[in-house]
């Protein structure tokens, strides 16, 4: 019964169930418009989920970002490889890559979330929040608004927080990458 391939059986099994499981996050709370401030950790989280946990488990995007509890509409759908597909909820426009594109020998998946100004939390404050939940692990190449971190040994992040277009609104983009294991153990 103890055999090892039982044993890895069980394993192979568990971790079947894992990658098939669905995400079971909470729904994230409303955005506030009295209370812009307040809105940074909220986004971070959103952010968190539909860019970085969306990359890093495509097979599940579409359902991580139903997951975060926002009413909202899919207004263009991705078809080919490097299209982006759009996302719209109240204050908040979501464009990212279903499918990553080859840059540098790495896939890459991108992702931009614009938030409207009613709802925008200064620059600082957002990228505060954002170096807090999503990307503070072996950050480089960092200066205000502008950082790398790398995940794990295979992938690397780039956020970049800035205005947006209408004024006191915010843009937030995240790479994403998945690099080869090669390049990743001997360096580019």
């Amino acid at each position: 019964m103890n055999s090892p391939a039982t044993l890895l059986v069980l394993v192979a099994g568990a971790a079947l169930l894992v990658s098939c499981a669905r995400t079971g996050q909470n729904a994230l709370p409303a955005l506030s418009t009295s209370g812009r401030y307040d809105n940074a950790p909220i986004l971070a989280d959103f952010v968190r989920r539909v860019c970085v946990d969306a990359s890093a488990d495509p097979r599940h995007a579409t359902q991580i970002i139903e997951e975060t509890g926002w009413k909202g509409r899919q207004t263009a759908q991705s078809k080919a490889e490097g299209e982006l597909s759009v996302w719209q909820w109240p204050h908040i426009q979501l464009a990212r890559a279903m499918t990553p594109v080859t840059a540098r020998e790495d896939d890459v998946w991108t992702c931009q979330v614009a938030v409207d100004a009613a709802v925008a939390p200064q620059i600082s404050r957002m990228e505060t929040s954002l170096r807090r939940l999503v990307g503070n692990r072996r950050v480089f190449g960092s200066q205000p608004g502008d950082w790398h971190w790398k995940p794990s040994l295979l992938t690397e992040g780039h956020i970049t927080v800035d205005q947006g277009k209408a004024r006191d609104s915010l843009s937030i983009l995240v790479e994403y990458a998945d690099v080869k294991p090669f390049k990743a153990l001997f360096g580019k």
